[in-house]
């Protein structure tokens, strides 16, 4: 991984969201691997890295289509003239009325003001609600009788949505690349036993 990327401190202005997501959630995936800012003077795009939902397509499927294997879900905090965050916007991300329980659910786009997010005492950290199987978010929960795990310590990388799918691509190709190694290599184990039974036999007929 790029020196530029590696795990970092983010600068005080800019808040690590903290994320609350049905505990369900967290046991069928493992919720949240990293999340990536790229902090610009008019906003902060933030981008959560998660382990794709068992309900998905396999792993495997997915890089040939997406160019990576984990989910990626971009949201983007607005600033004003003077630097202060005023919306957040969901390009796609955005679950609506929608909860777990929604067999099909519909990404929707949305600008939501920054004043409708919880906002933690003390650390000024705004609450970001994860409420459907597919990785949709919002403002506040749409799963109100359900156990929620509150997700608020997490490895920060400093890059883009790009940088993110770069790094993912690289380190996919190689993960396949060792695969293939290590197949490659039980191949000619099993292709040398087979020779060495082969001249075994043939010593051995009269």
């Amino acid at each position: 991984m790029d020196a530029e990327l590696a795990n970092v401190q983010l600068p005080l202005e800019v808040p690590k969201p903290v994320f609350k997501v049905p505990t369900k959630f967290v046991k069928h995936t493992g919720a949240v691997l990293s999340v990536w800012f790229d902090d610009q003077q008019d906003s902060t795009e933030v981008t959560l890295m998660m382990k794709v939902a068992e309900r998905r397509l396999k792993a495997t499927l997915r890089h040939p289509v997406f160019g990576h294997v984990e989910d990626l879900v971009t949201f983007t905090m607005l600033k004003d003239s003077v630097g202060r965050y005023k919306a957040v916007h969901f390009g796609s991300t955005y679950s609506g009325t929608q909860g777990w329980e929604e067999p099909c659910p519909q990404p929707f786009d949305a600008v939501v003001p920054y004043s409708e997010f919880s906002i933690e005492l003390g650390s000024g950290r705004p609450v970001v609600w994860l409420n459907t199987w597919n990785n949709l978010l919002a403002e506040r929960s749409t799963n109100l009788a359900m156990p929620v795990t509150t997700i608020a310590s997490y490895r920060v990388f400093l890059g883009s949505r790009d940088d993110a799918k770069r790094v993912l691509g690289q380190e996919y190709l190689a993960t396949l690349a060792g695969l293939q190694a290590e197949l490659y290599k039980a191949s000619s184990a099993k292709r040398d036993k087979s020779r060495k039974s082969r001249r075994f036999w043939e010593k051995a007929r009269p």
